[in-house]
This record gives structure tokens, sequence and C-alpha cells, in this order.
């Protein structure tokens, strides 16, 4: 399952709405060495912002903040393999040159945007809206008061993005291919619809016109008078629970429905006022449904037969990995780990918003290796932090007297998963690393 994993670029914000992301500014002139300082003076977030140059005559003496680089082709790679954000002070040539031969693939390449040494324009170049690069160019042109150029078609034409909506939500895009039928079906003039459970929703949402919600549900047979504990008390033939998602999984004779069956659900999450799936695991959803954001992982009936119909899926990335490690664990042994406990809970890693551990193991190879592998955030919190974590939790006398707290996985997953959030996998142990999983509320943001 592991080997599938298709990153997606996430991009936080700070407490100012200013998108809080890790850019490396290059400049290769003086006058461009000038602007670059002057952009990192307007960032809310300047301690994210790393300066370099390759002008020839650089000095660093009285430049303290700056760094002189030597190869453009080192500095590229460690940038897109860091996820860094890359601003090219000069002309577009020189930044297109140096980072062709690292460009593979818009889910996982870094924002880049080039800006003139006069700051007169900024222009993004790659990863428009999955990176942020045109949020970003459009933050800086505003700023410099500069003009922003920017050539994405949805954008020009003040269309929907669904790629940005899925950054903006914290969502994987688990069939990238996709992106452009729903991208083209709206440039042509059509409305896409796009599937969700209504639970997610906060009150007042509201899309462009030209997405119109549906809701995940029935409307063969509604349950408007019948109670959902009922359903589920009577449910037959149910196989399997699969708690990641608290789906039940059951016989043919009911997969014309989908049915929440948890202690928190409501009736009006079985309610269709569109009217517009009336089989969602049938052959109509390929002529109904443009867009999924799926309620469960990728081995459910429905996310089977959303990819066979073509339309395009997300994946809300909700679950945050607690880990505790020994010293020295390679990210062989973790992918490894992690694996056998997704596989087995039928999580995808296109779900996972972030791993989460202790302060005191943030420096361990194996696991920065894990995470840059598969784009996902390293969240450390300090023993006191862990401590305040509210819950019940497993207590390990050994974990409290190497570390000063007595859980680490199952504390770093709740606190991770932020307000709202719970765990619902207690600590699991193998060869010296131990793994808890917590599930985030989730909200679409708009």
């Amino acid at each position: 399952m592991i080997n599938e994993r298709k990153s997606l670029i996430l991009i936080k914000q700070d407490d100012y709405g200013e998108a809080i992301m890790n850019i490396s500014i290059i400049s290769f002139t003086g006058r461009g060495l000038l602007l670059s300082q002057k952009i990192k003076s307007i960032r809310e977030s300047s301690e994210n912002v790393r300066l370099y140059s390759a002008w020839r005559e650089f000095d660093p003496a009285g430049f303290e903040d700056v760094t002189k680089v030597g190869d453009l082709g080192s500095f590229a790679r460690d940038n897109f393999e860091q996820k860094n954000v890359l601003i090219f002070i000069g002309a577009c040539g020189i930044a297109v040159r140096t980072i062709a031969p690292f460009v593979r693939d818009k889910m996982s390449d870094p924002a880049v945007i080039v800006i003139d040494e006069a700051g007169q324009y900024v222009i993004p170049v790659l990863s428009g809206h999955v990176g942020g690069a045109n949020d970003l160019a459009l933050n800086l042109s505003e700023r410099l008061g500069a003009q922003c150029v920017i050539t994405t078609a949805t954008d020009i034409n003040g269309k929907f993005s669904v790629d940005s909506f899925a950054v903006k939500n914290n969502m994987s895009i688990a069939n990238k291919g996709q992106i452009a039928a729903v991208s083209s079906r709206l440039l042509s003039g059509q409305k896409v619809k796009m599937c969700v459970n209504r639970e997610d929703l906060p009150e007042g949402f509201e899309l462009p016109s030209d997405v119109e919600i549906v809701y995940y549900g029935s409307l063969s047979e509604p349950l408007k008078e019948k109670s959902s504990r009922d359903f589920a008390k009577n449910a037959p033939d149910v196989s399997k629970r699969d708690y990641r998602s608290d789906i039940y999984k059951v016989d043919d004779s009911l997969m014309d429905h989908i049915y929440n069956v948890n202690d928190r659900i409501r009736e009006d999450v079985y309610k269709n006022d569109n009217d517009v799936i009336s089989d969602i695991y049938g052959n109509e959803v390929s002529e109904k449904v443009d867009i999924f954001i799926m309620p469960s992982g990728r081995n459910s009936q429905l996310y089977k037969k959303a990819m066979e119909s073509g339309a395009l899926i997300l994946m809300p990335r909700r679950y945050v990995l607690g880990i505790g490690l020994k010293r020295g664990k390679s990210r062989e042994e973790i992918e490894s780990f992690v694996d056998s406990i997704l596989d087995e809970m039928d999580i995808s890693l296109l779900e996972i918003y972030a791993m989460a551990t202790i302060d005191i193991k943030s420096d361990e190879p194996g696991l920065l290796d894990f995470c840059r592998k598969y784009g996902l955030e390293l969240i450390t919190y300090s023993a006191g932090e862990l401590a305040e974590a509210v819950g019940t939790f497993s207590h390990s006398d050994f974990v409290e007297e190497v570390t000063g707290v007595d859980n680490v996985c199952e504390r770093a997953a709740v606190l991770g998963a932020k307000e709202g959030g719970e765990l619902i996998r207690e600590k699991s142990v193998y060869s010296g690393m131990s793994l808890a999983v917590a599930r985030m509320k989730s909200v679409i943001l708009g």
C-alpha cells in the first residue's frame, strides 16, 4: 500500500492568514540581493525564508543572513527534495534551466516563482495550485506593488480550481489524471457535481456557482422515519467493521446504500436533497458525480466504484500517526511498521496528515527520511506538552524514565489531531517502535 503514495504539498497558514512555507530566495546580482532582503522583511513568517546569492561578486561579509551558492544544480536538487518554495530573482530562463532536471510531478513538485530584479513582475512558473505558487505570487505582488502574471487557465477564467481546493482543505488527490477532465468541464461552461458527507460541511457553506454539492445517501429508501441505530442493529450479513471511517461493509443486497452507523450519526446524513444519486455504487455514478470527497479508504466498495467511474477522488488527510521509537531506527523499519498498521486499518497514506512524536526524537534520520519520502509533516512536542494531552492513555514506567512522560505515541497522536480529534487506535508495539492513530475532525473550509 505505501508504495502507491503520491505526496501532496500541504500549505498551512499563520495567525495572520499568511501561508507558512519554507522559502529559498536566490539572486544573481546586487540589485536582486537587495530585493531578496526586502521580500524577507515583508513576510510575517520571515524565519521560514532563507536567502542565497549566486552573484559572482557577492561578498558574504556584512550579509550574515545570505549564503553563497556555487553549484545551482545542487541548490535546486536539495530544495526540491525538501519541498521548499524556490524564488528566483532574475530571468525566467535561468530558473527554467536550473529546475528542469528535477521537475517530476504536479502533485509533488514545489512552488517555483520568478521575480525580475526590478521587482516589477511576479511570475509563478511551477506548481501554481498544489504547491501554492499562485497564492504566494499574488501575496508578494501586492506587497511589492508589482504585477502578478498568472497563466493557469482556471484562474484567468475565474473558474473553480479543484487542486487548489484540495490543498486548502487538507486533501490528497488519489487520481491526479482526472484533474484535467474536471477543469475542462468547467472551462467549457459546464457545472460539476461534488459528492460529500453532509456532516463535513459547516453551516452556511458555499462554493462557486459552477460547483453543485450532492450528499452521500440513498434516494430509493430514505431513512427519515427509520432509526439509524435500528438499522445498524438489524443489518444482515455485516462482515467487517471499518473502524477507520465507521462505515459498515455489507452484502450485495445492501450495496445500493451508504449507511453511517457510528454513535454520532444523524438521520440527515441519509438524505439527498439534490435528487442526483439513485445508486451510488451503480453505473450512474460516472454520469452524475464528477468529484468524490471520500468518507472511507481505498479498499471500500465506494472508492473502487468511484475510481472505475472516472470521477476525481479527493482523500481528506484526517489521520495523525503518533510514534515512539528507539534511536537508530531506519526509514525501512518505520515504513514496514506503519504499512502493517495502516493496512490492518484500511487507511491509505493519502489520508495521513502528519507524524507526531516527542521533541527529543525530532532529529532521528530514519523518521525524517520517512516523512520526507511521503510528504508528511513531523510534529514534535515536549514531555510537558505531551503530559497535558487530554484522554486516557496506556502507561509505561520505562518510557517515562527515558522521556519524562508515560506515553509518547498516543499522546502525540491526540495532540496532533487538534481540537475535536480522537484516538482511534491505541498503542501498537513492534521492534522498539510504538504507533498510535488519531482522527481529526474534518470540516471543509471552502
